[in-house]
């Protein structure tokens, strides 16, 4: 299966910038679990509760809380353990940023009379930077991006909250018009939309592909430079029967998804995020395309596409199960990294086993420059460093510093739960290569003056190699 197009990702953002506000650790969209229910489990009532909830996610890898919409006192408890661990939050503004929105038109005297000076003014004073941003409204549409740029300006032009940052997320590739428009009928293209055959594992239409692309460059470009986010976010979940039953379908979104925003918040000093798949959908026969549960070697492996794409930062959905309080069966029902009772779920061993590997390129890769990736699938056959891919079971992201002396390259699978192996030619000779071991967190020679690298991907579907000169 190959997928050779040009991406229209390549025009968006120069191919090398140096490196941005690496966001270690994760983002967690805490969902209100059994706050959605008035019930007596509802963590921002309940400061032990509190306590727990921050420490068992704290443990799992998450450092930055997208608190969700809660009154004062309520986002005073989730706060205050937060705050004390030495960890940050930011909080949800859709609902008054809607409120102080009519007509297409941002109203920053209402936004500060209604949200500013009664909540986020009293936050800052109380937890300092700790309170650390506000996280936009959740895959805007649109008409939205005009408003949201005023509501930053508004924001930024309050001293009170000064260095306050931004973060939004944006709905994925194939989203409908319904999602650019903001109706009810907001969701997913088909693969046949987007000019995807499933059954000849390729792209019979290429006109549908560009137009998919460049509508959502366009939509993403817009955000981006109008609302100016420190934090610009992406949400595409690929363990689904429809994307299992259609990996060109897969290989494709993912790769132009993550090609785009990487390209955009590089280019423009901005963090680019990740979502997780920490969800799986409670009842799957009721659900059209229901989340499949997504093991720590899925989870590791869709991290892997991202560092090859130049992602560093990640976003935990969800934390808390989604449910309605009837306690009836539905199709949007979810299981998160915690029950209404919070406890863990194994979601969240996943995620703390995803977390150990996560961290450690996090933390190699903190003060390089994302260079580019080789994949012979997307016809892009070498890049800096790379001169050459053996086969096409794996793809290789390239980070190096200023003088190109040091290099990192994140070699991940194809597939996911699917062994890799092969060779990279490299462009020049190096004094030295060295594999990280993910078990031990110290690194190991595999190769002295050489100039090639070889592959062998097992039971981890990524590899972290370090060259020197």
């Amino acid at each position: 299966m190959k997928l050779a197009w040009l991406t229209i990702a390549f025009l968006l953002g120069a191919p090398t910038a140096h490196a941005t506000d690496v966001a270690d650790g994760t983002f967690a969209m805490m969902s209100g679990g059994s706050c959605d229910d008035f019930a007596q489990d509802c963590y921002l009532d309940n400061p032990a509760i509190a306590e727990k909830v921050v420490d068992q996610l704290a443990a799992i890898g998450v450092t930055r809380f997208l608190v969700p919409s809660a009154t004062l006192s309520q986002l005073r408890t989730i706060a205050t353990p937060i705050s004390t661990r030495g960890l940050e939050f930011f909080t949800y503004e859709r609902w008054t940023f809607e409120s102080a929105t009519q007509a297409g038109k941002f109203n920053c005297q209402t936004y500060t009379q209604e949200r500013i000076d009664p909540v986020l003014v009293k936050l800052r004073a109380e937890f300092g930077k700790s309170f650390a941003g506000l996280h936009f409204k959740d895959e805007p549409p649109e008409k939205d991006i005009s408003p949201l740029a005023e509501m930053n300006r508004c924001v930024k032009g309050d001293h009170r909250l000064a260095g306050m940052k931004v973060f939004i997320n944006l709905f994925p590739l194939h989203a409908n018009a319904g999602s650019y428009a903001g109706t009810e009928h907001a969701g997913a293209m088909s693969p046949t939309d987007y000019g995807v055959d499933c059954m000849e594992a390729s792209i019979s239409q290429p006109e549908r592909t560009a137009q998919m692309v460049a509508r959502y460059s366009t939509f993403a470009r817009r955000v981006s430079d109008e609302v100016r986010p420190d934090y610009l976010a992406f949400d595409i979940y690929p363990f689904t029967p429809s994307f299992r039953k259609c990996p060109t379908a897969k290989d494709l979104l993912m790769s132009e998804n993550m090609s785009i925003i990487s390209n955009l918040a590089r280019s423009r000093g901005q963090t680019a995020v990740a979502y997780l798949q920490n969800v799986q959908s409670a009842h799957p026969s009721l659900a059209q395309d229901p989340f499949e549960y997504a093991n720590f070697h899925d989870l590791r492996w869709f991290a892997g596409w991202s560092f090859a794409f130049g992602i560093n930062g990640f976003a935990n959905f969800i934390t808390h199960d989604v449910s309605n309080a009837a306690s009836v069966p539905n199709g949007n029902d979810m299981l998160g990294l915690l029950d209404k009772r919070n406890n863990l779920r194994n979601l969240a061993s996943d995620q703390q086993s995803t977390f150990g590997v996560t961290r450690q390129v996090q933390s190699a890769l903190a003060n390089v420059n994302y260079l580019g990736f080789a994949d012979n699938n997307l016809g892009v056959p070498s890049a800096q460093v790379s001169g050459w891919l053996s086969n096409s079971s794996f793809l290789v992201g390239e980070y190096g510093s200023d003088d190109r002396s040091l290099v990192y390259l994140v070699v991940t699978a194809r597939a996911p739960r699917q062994s890799a192996s092969g060779i990279i030619g490299l462009n020049k000779w190096w004094r030295e290569v060295e594999k990280l071991n993910f078990d031990t967190g110290k690194w190991q020679r595999v190769g002295n003056v050489t100039n090639k690298v070889d592959v062998e991907i097992t039971t981890i579907p990524l590899e972290l190699y370090r060259l020197t000169h």
